[in-house]
């Protein structure tokens, strides 16, 4: 069995672990964004926030952090954010 939030695999762990793993997911949110500034920082925390990020956002090189981060200038992040929470993610 996976856990319903990240698709980890749980098939040989015991119920009470894959219970305890998806509470921890359950409250960890699809998104952080930090005010860096001038710019602002999204961090992704799911597969399927980033598949969304990949097909809606264009990003350039200067933009990607490495791993599931990257940069927005100031006047985008809002709107970048409230269509995020439009398409159902969370935010934080």
């Amino acid at each position: 069995m996976n856990c319903q939030y990240c698709g980890q695999s749980f098939n040989r762990a015991p119920s009470r672990l894959r219970e305890q793993h998806e509470a921890v997911c359950r409250d960890r949110p699809d998104v952080t964004v930090r005010n860096e500034g001038t710019i602002f920082l999204f961090t992704l925390h799911t597969p399927a926030v980033e598949e969304w990020v990949e097909t809606h956002v264009q990003l350039e090189d200067w933009n990607t952090f490495g791993g599931s981060s990257f940069a927005v200038e100031h006047r985008f992040a809002r709107d970048l954010a409230h269509g995020l929470q439009q398409a159902g993610f969370v935010v934080r």
